[in-house]
């Protein structure tokens, strides 16, 4: 039956940019995740895709939800290594659970085997979203955007779980979400001079369904890694949510409606940086990926 390939992930290797991906086939739902290489020309490696989520292994208490339920993957570039970060939806106590797992670089595969990702104080209901990042030779993660929440994150923290500490928050009431609503975690915060770069996405109603689209502000690169400055329109990646999708390269058949509450899906879910130039990768109304790229300028530009 059809099958829908959304919410890609990437981020820069030696040789062009990882992938990761959401694959929901009408078979049986499960929500899985392939990796696949891309070039430096933005072109899907021939051969390279991987089904990820088969490959995975979990410690021996994790629960049967978690092993065949994978939902929005992150790729996360810390220590010299390549990570990839997943939630298992909800489980029966209506809470979800979020992995980590290394990568390889080469192959894409699982280098050893998923821990859980934990905070030590407690929990919402939903965790899900963090954008994992280094500075002063430590790892942090942005736990929320408003109020700008921030963690410590032990990778090493056990062979099972990586622990995460509530370390500072900032307030601030971003002018974007007066008119777009709340801003939530996308990809991974890119260094750029003396800031870092962060793409996120927002959602709100609108009388066809619900909106989803892309955003970015900045924080600094110095601790306490507070916001500085922010776009406060969404960004243009180039779709307009009322034309013709097959204008933007997408074929006919949406495939599967996973999402029928919503009328228009922008998700950024990956970020790269090579010089000038910039890549955001994302998911396209639930059913394809999609990549769009262009100039640090374009980003940055009306940052308030």
């Amino acid at each position: 039956g059809a099958v829908n390939l959304f919410n890609m992930a990437l981020i820069n290797t030696s040789t062009g940019y990882l992938a990761a991906y959401r694959v929901v086939g009408e078979a049986d739902g499960l929500r899985r995740i392939a990796v696949c290489k891309v070039s430096k020309d933005l072109e899907i490696v021939s051969g390279s895709a991987v089904g990820l989520s088969d490959l995975i292994e979990f410690a021996p208490e994790v629960s049967e939800q978690s092993k065949v339920w994978f939902a929005d993957p992150r790729l996360f570039s810390l220590e010299g290594k390549f990570f990839m970060v997943w939630n298992n939806g909800h489980t029966e106590d209506d809470t979800n659970h979020q992995f980590m797992v290394e990568l390889d670089e080469v192959t894409g595969k699982p280098k050893a085997k998923a821990k859980e990702i934990v905070l030590r104080s407690g929990r919402r209901k939903t965790e899900k979203n963090w954008a994992f990042f280094e500075a002063d030779n430590q790892v942090w993660a942005v736990y929320s955007i408003s109020p700008h929440r921030i963690l410590k994150v032990d990778l090493n923290s056990s062979e099972t779980e990586v622990l995460c500490d509530l370390d500072n928050a900032a307030s601030w009431k971003p002018a974007f979400s007066e008119v777009y609503g709340a801003l939530r975690g996308g990809a991974q915060p890119i260094k750029v001079g003396d800031k870092f770069l962060n793409v996120v996405h927002s959602r709100y109603n609108m009388p066809d369904g619900a909106e989803y689209v892309a955003a970015i502000y900045e924080f600094s690169a110095s601790y306490p890694f507070q916001p500085v400055r922010e776009k406060p329109y969404p960004l243009n990646l180039g779709f307009d949510p009322h034309s013709d999708p097959t204008a933007h390269g997408f074929a006919d058949d949406q495939g599967l409606n996973l999402n029928p509450t919503t009328s228009w899906v922008l998700y950024p879910t990956g970020f790269a940086v090579k010089g000038n130039q910039f890549v955001i990768s994302g998911g396209y109304n639930d059913s394809h990926c999609f990549l769009a790229s262009g100039s640090l300028e374009h980003l940055q530009a009306d940052m308030k």
